[in-house]
C-alpha cells in the first residue's frame, strides 16, 4: 500500500514535495562517536591502574573516554556468564523446566563457586541464569550450556557466532563459566561491547541489577535466596551512584575481573578491568574521572511549525512535538563543535496513530550524531480515502493557500 501511495505521489503531485512543510523525529538515543585525545580534559586526571587492563566506555556511543591496555588479549574469568546469559535470554523459554544430567555437571574445578546442582535436579532456565548471574555458579552455567548448544562445544560454536556478529574481533570462547583454558580469552575493549549490548537487553538488565533474588531448585524443588556477589551495584558496601550492573570474576591466572554499568544524568557508562589486583576501588574512580568530562548541552527544537501536512486524511494536517527533555551530556571539549539537523518528511500518509514517530531532532559533533530526539505525532488521524490522485491535488492545494 505504502508503494502504491508512493506511484501515485509521483504522477499526480510531485510539486508538493518541493513546497510542503518540512518534519523531524526524536529519540533519546546516542550513537557511534569517536573520541580523540582533544575531546578529553587534560586537566582531570585518571587513576593509576597499576595492573592488567582496563577500559571506560560510553554504552551508546561506543566512545572510550579510558582506556590502560584496553587490546591486549587475557583471561576472563567469570564475566564471560555475560555472553552466556545473553544467549541464554535471546533464546527465550526461559520458564522451561531443565533436569540435571551428568553431562551437565562433568566438569568440576576444586574450589570453583557452585550452586550444588546434582543429577536429577529439576530447575527453569530462568533460575539458572539467575543462580548464574548472581552467585556465579559455574554448574548453572555448565547446564546452560549443554541445555541450549547440546555441548560444550556446541555452545562455544555459539558463543563465538556471536562474539563475531557483535564486533568482539580479539575474544575466544572455550567455556561458558570463564574457567581458564589457553584458548579463552577476550580484552578490556571487547567485554566493554559486550556488557554495553547486553545492558540493552531488558531481562538481562533487570536481574544484573538486582541485589538479591529467589530460586527453585533441586528434587523434590524448594526455594532459596541468593545475594548478588557485585558488591558495585548502587546500595551495596562498595555500590557507586547510578550503578545497575554486570559481572565479577576471578581465577588465579585471570587474576580479579569486573565489568559494570553506571548510568548518571542521562549518560551511561561501562566500565571494563581485567587481570587487577582488586575490584571495586578502580572502577569507583574510572567513574568519576570519565563522568567528570561530561557537560550538559541545552537541546533547543526549533520547528518551524508544529503541524506536518497530511495526505488522505480527516484533517489536512496534524500536531507534532519534539520530545525533547531540554538537556543532553557530551564530552567537555565537544560542547562548542556541536550542530543539529531537522529531519522531517514533508508530509504524511494518514492514518496516523498518536505518538507515531514523524521525525527527529539530531545535534552533531562534527559528522558523527551524538543525540536524536524523537518528533512524535500529538493526535489520531483516520485515512478517509482511497482516492489518492484526489487527495494528493488536494493536499496541494491546501499547502499553497497556506504558504500564500
Amino acid at each position: 500500500m505504502k508503494m502504491f501511495k508512493r506511484i501515485i505521489a509521483v504522477t499526480a503531485a510531485l510539486a508538493m514535495l518541493v513546497c510542503c512543510t518540512l518534519g523531524m523525529t526524536a529519540s533519546a538515543t546516542q550513537l557511534v562517536v569517536p573520541v580523540s585525545g582533544s575531546d578529553i580534559d587534560p586537566t582531570i586526571q585518571p587513576p593509576v591502574i597499576e595492573a592488567g587492563s582496563a577500559i571506560v566506555m560510553n554504552a551508546n556511543t561506543g566512545a572510550v573516554i579510558f582506556e590502560h591496555n584496553a587490546y591486549q588479549q587475557r583471561p576472563m574469568a567469570s564475566t564471560t556468564k555475560i555472553m552466556t546469559a545473553l544467549l541464554a535470554f535471546e533464546a527465550g523459554d526461559i520458564g522451561r523446566e531443565i533436569t540435571i544430567n551428568a553431562e551437565m555437571l562433568s566438569y568440576d574445578e576444586r574450589g570453583s563457586t557452585k550452586l550444588g546442582l546434582v543429577q536429577g535436579d529439576k530447575i527453569t532456565m530462568n533460575d539458572l541464569i539467575v543462580a548464574m548471574m548472581l552467585l556465579s555458579g559455574n554448574d548453572c552455567a555448565q547446564s546452560i550450556a549443554v541445555a541450549l548448544g547440546g555441548s560444550f562445544d556446541g555452545f562455544a560454536s555459539m558463543m563465538n557466532e556471536r562474539a563475531s556478529e557483535l564486533g568482539m574481533l580479539n575474544t575466544h570462547f572455550i567455556t561458558p563459566s570463564g574457567l581458564d583454558d589457553p584458548q579463552h580469552y577476550s580484552t578490556a575493549y571487547d567485554m566493554a561491547v559486550l556488557g554495553a549490548y547486553a545492558m540493552k537487553n531488558e531481562d538481562f538488565a533487570t536481574l544484573v541489577g538486582k541485589t538479591r533474588e529467589t530460586i527453585r531448585y533441586g528434587n523434590p524443588v524448594s526455594p532459596k535466596v541468593l545475594a548478588n556477589h557485585n558488591y558495585l551495584l548502587e546500595g551495596q558496601r562498595q555500590g557507586v551512584k547510578g550503578c545497575n550492573g554486570i559481572k565479577t570474576g576471578h581465577t588465579d591466572d585471570a587474576g580479579y575481573c569486573l565489568v559494570s554499568h553506571v548510568e548518571r544524568d542521562g549518560v551511561s557508562l561501562v566500565c571494563v578491568t581485567l587481570g587487577t589486583n582488586y575490584y571495586w576501588d578502580y572502577h569507583s574512580g574510572l567513574y568519576d574521572y570519565a563522568f567528570a568530562q561530561y557537560r550538559t548541552v541545552t537541546a533547543t527544537p526549533d520547528m518551524p511549525s508544529d503541524e506536518m501536512l497530511v495526505v488522505g486524511g480527516a484533517k489536512q494536517t496534524v500536531n507534532m512535538q519534539c520530545l525533547c527533555d531540554g538537556e543532553f551530556r557530551v564530552l567537555g571539549n565537544q560542547v562548542n563543535n556541536l550542530t543539529s539537523q531537522l529531519n522531517l518528511n514533508r508530509f504524511e500518509y494518514a492514518p496516523i496513530s498518536e505518538n507515531q514517530v514523524l521525525g527527529s531532532l539530531t545535534y552533531y559533533y562534527g559528522n558523527m550524531p551524538v543525540a536524536d530526539f524523537p518528533i512524535i505525532a500529538k493526535e489520531n488521524i483516520e485515512c478517509v480515502t482511497n482516492d489518492w490522485v484526489s487527495a494528493y491535488i488536494d493536499a496541494v492545494k491546501y499547502n499553497m493557500q497556506n504558504q500564500n
